[in-house]
């Protein structure tokens, strides 16, 4: 009994979950199903029997879907087919949607792509880190990626011309706000203080919140006026924190004590840099607050 294997082949790829695609030993489109087309949002007159990878992927980057370079994504993805390896690449489209394609050769030349959309599982994973990594009340870095920031700064080469920064803070008279108007206040107001420690920084800097009312900042100057940006840094955020909160009705007056440190080129234990910054806030703190203090 005679089969139609091509047409066989095709219901079977159609019934398929997954979106499928494959091309000849040319890189032209040979085979697709529903699911591909979906995958990848592709309009129907851009998918037709023979047209090429290549012009594929042009109408994903005139889209902006395709965030590489295509010349370079051909290229390795031949040389890698040829040695008979199969390549899985993921990317993020326009609207944010994930996938995840895996192109393995076939006996004989061309290849068969597989795609899968993974946007769930991504912002899954997403959040998960992003939980891992962040203090739940003001969405800043927590303690752990504080850690791994400053470790950073240590193993990683500095940058040419420029020195970093690292500044303790801890806020004055934190305790008694929350034993006179009660924890929800005290939440909202560190939720404001972080807004204002944010609008004392650049985007490239880091605001970690490493305590209870006890934050960190890490930033980059030019290494002949890193003291000057620090030292301007610091008076705006006595600035900013010196000025009344209004929270909940309530007129909250408070100040913070900071110690900073001019990371030393020769220093190689952030434990130490820490601890004498940390020496340093003390002095702020028991010098009269609302001041700051270099190690």
């Amino acid at each position: 009994m005679y089969v139609d294997v091509h047409w066989n082949t095709k219901a079977v790829i159609d019934s398929m979950g997954i979106g499928v695609s494959v091309f000849d030993r040319d890189m032209n489109l040979t085979i697709w199903n529903q699911k591909y087309i979906e995958i990848f949002e592709k309009p129907p007159r851009e998918i037709y029997p023979g047209v090429p990878f290549r012009h594929l992927l042009q109408c994903e980057k005139n889209r902006g879907d395709f965030p590489g370079d295509i010349d370079k994504h051909l290229a390795e993805l031949a040389r890698n087919l040829k040695q008979n390896e199969t390549v899985v690449m993921e990317f993020r489209t326009r609207q944010g949607k994930v996938i995840s394609s895996t192109h393995a050769p076939m006996p004989g030349g061309g290849f068969v792509g597989t795609h899968l959309d993974i946007s769930a599982q991504t912002l899954a994973a997403e959040r998960i880190e992003h939980a891992a990594l962040h203090d739940t009340l003001t969405g800043l870095p927590n303690r752990l990626a504080f850690n791994s920031r400053i470790s950073k700064v240590f193993d990683e080469d500095a940058t040419p011309g420029h020195s970093t920064v690292l500044m303790l803070l801890d806020l004055d008279r934190f305790k008694s706000v929350n034993d006179t108007f009660g924890h929800p206040v005290g939440d909202e107001l560190l939720e404001v203080v972080t807004d204002r420690l944010r609008g004392c920084v650049r985007t490239s800097d880091m605001i970690a919140r490493i305590g209870g009312d006890e934050f960190a900042i890490i930033l980059e100057a030019p290494t002949n006026v890193t003291r000057e940006t620090a030292t301007g840094i610091a008076a705006a955020i006595l600035r900013e924190v010196q000025r009344p909160f209004i929270i909940a009705g309530n007129t909250i007056n408070i100040g913070v004590s900071i110690g900073i440190s001019i990371m030393p080129l020769d220093e190689t234990d952030p434990e130490r840099v820490i601890k004498d910054v940390d020496k340093a806030l003390y002095r702020a703190k028991h010098g009269g607050r609302n001041r700051y203090e270099f190690i």
